[in-house]
């Protein structure tokens, strides 16, 4: 009957302030964002908001979670509840535990949330974004983010390079591409081609017309003529050689992966997004810290110091994204070892707001 009554308490209150900040995110959204969302169609801009308010959900959730642990908490202890239970012989961590139990749940739920939706909603909402700025000024509206790069190399693998002049991935095609193979540490072969194209069935390049010229260790040169060459190592799209990684609040994991695999395509290093990897899974635990930290410093409240205690719990909360934000970010610059970077913070804060759950518990 206790576990009900908290998680009844606690969900009414979840459920005012997860709305309430999604509402007053999207008005500052509108009011920022007028002169282009002006042109939108009420369907376009309810579908908008759907894919904006996904895409910060997640860090979202643990300041709803927060306030959430403290008013509940608090109306506990501000009436007396909490005194009584204590009485009664039953602890704070028994009282608690459901909510506990409720972080966990939502840190699991959250990095699934992440995988499934994220991507998906940030790239939609990319989409809107042009499409509304197209539309202002009266120009062809995009159905599709279009990436696209000059003087761009890429590694199809460890023995085969590319250079683009130019690729875009809307149309998913290049010009003036040229194809070096190497071996023994020398190029054995180079083909060229003005315009090479994806081709979505295959999943696959193909260059219309194309030049290759084999190269012999005596200099001797071998030149042939190709038509419909079609380049079997190079199987990424476009959109994904591409395509830059973008903050990690917005990215799911098994596409921060992808894109770390790119990077290594490309030559380039990948520490930056080991930290980020790392970082996509210790950061849904922020729930769990929230919820012990609320607990902690809102159950020894009592009647006064709610708001002084609320304070700190918020302080707490800021302290670790900043600590969060400034190790990941050493991380990613190769200062710190990218695990430890991505890590520390949560633990830290995890120990500590255990610590303290405990504490409250006496």
């Amino acid at each position: 009957m206790i576990a009900r009554y908290i998680y009844g308490r606690f969900f009414s209150y979840f459920t005012v302030t997860t709305v309430g900040l999604c509402v007053l995110c999207a008005v500052i959204d509108y009011v920022g964002n007028m002169h282009n969302l002006s042109v939108a169609k009420v369907s376009e801009l309810l579908r908008y908001y759907y894919y904006f308010t996904a895409s910060f959900l997640s860090m979202l959730l643990p300041i709803s979670m927060l306030l959430s642990v403290m008013l509940s908490v608090g109306s506990f202890a501000k009436t007396n509840e909490l005194t009584a239970i204590k009485a009664s012989g039953i602890n704070v961590v028994k009282v608690t535990l459901p909510l506990v139990l409720t972080g966990i749940l939502f840190s699991a739920g959250i990095f699934q949330f992440n995988e499934s939706v994220l991507s998906k909603a940030n790239i939609e909402l990319e989409v809107y974004k042009n499409k509304f700025n197209a539309r202002k000024n009266n120009l062809p509206e995009p159905e599709e983010i279009n990436e696209q790069r000059r003087n761009f190399y890429y590694f199809s693998d460890d023995f085969t390079a590319y250079f683009f002049r130019r690729i875009t991935s809307s149309p998913p095609q290049a010009e003036g591409v040229v194809r070096y193979e190497i071996e023994d540490y020398r190029v054995t072969k180079i083909t060229s081609a003005d315009l090479a194209v994806y081709d979505d069935e295959i999943r696959l390049w193909v260059f219309p017309q194309a030049v290759e010229k084999e190269i012999y260790p005596g200099k001797d040169i071998k030149i042939r003529h190709l038509t419909d060459f079609v380049a079997v190592d190079l199987v990424s799209r476009p959109v994904d050689m591409m395509k830059p990684i973008r903050k990690i609040e917005q990215m799911s994991y098994s596409v921060l992966q992808k894109r770390l695999e790119n990077a290594k395509l490309r030559g380039e290093k990948t520490d930056k997004y080991l930290a980020d990897s790392n970082f996509k899974f210790s950061l849904p635990l922020m729930n769990v810290v929230v919820v012990f930290i609320g607990i902690a410093v809102t159950a020894r409240s009592g009647k006064r110091g709610g708001a002084v205690h609320f304070g700190a719990g918020l302080m707490f909360v800021f302290v670790y994204w900043a600590m969060a934000q400034f190790l990941i970010v050493l991380g990613r610059n190769e200062s710190v070892d990218p695990v430890v970077a991505a890590w520390s913070p949560t633990v830290l804060f995890l120990i500590f707001g255990f610590l303290l759950y405990g504490k409250a518990a006496k």
